[in-house]
């Protein structure tokens, strides 16, 4: 798995994760823990469960990796 950081010209970090040959685009989602508290939960070897409190929300989303065609070329495309 590979994991890198920019920082676009807003200032926001973009972040690019690939995995298994596959990319994903992510963003950080702002206001999303405002409101609400989240905790990933996780089960120890002895039983217990720990849990973290998240600090940061992300969405990631595939990379499109096809070009997308205008009106023209799709026709060209479908009458092929």
């Amino acid at each position: 798995m590979y994991f890198a950081t920019n920082i676009n010209r807003g200032g926001s970090r973009i972040f690019d994760l690939v995995k298994f040959l596959c990319r994903f685009k992510g963003t950080r989602n702002g206001g999303i823990l405002e409101n609400a508290s989240y905790f990933i939960f996780t089960k120890r070897k002895d039983g217990l469960f720990e849990a973290v409190p998240v600090e940061e929300w992300h969405s990631f989303k595939p990379t499109i990796s096809y070009n997308n065609l205008n009106a023209e070329e799709a026709e060209e495309e479908f009458a092929k």
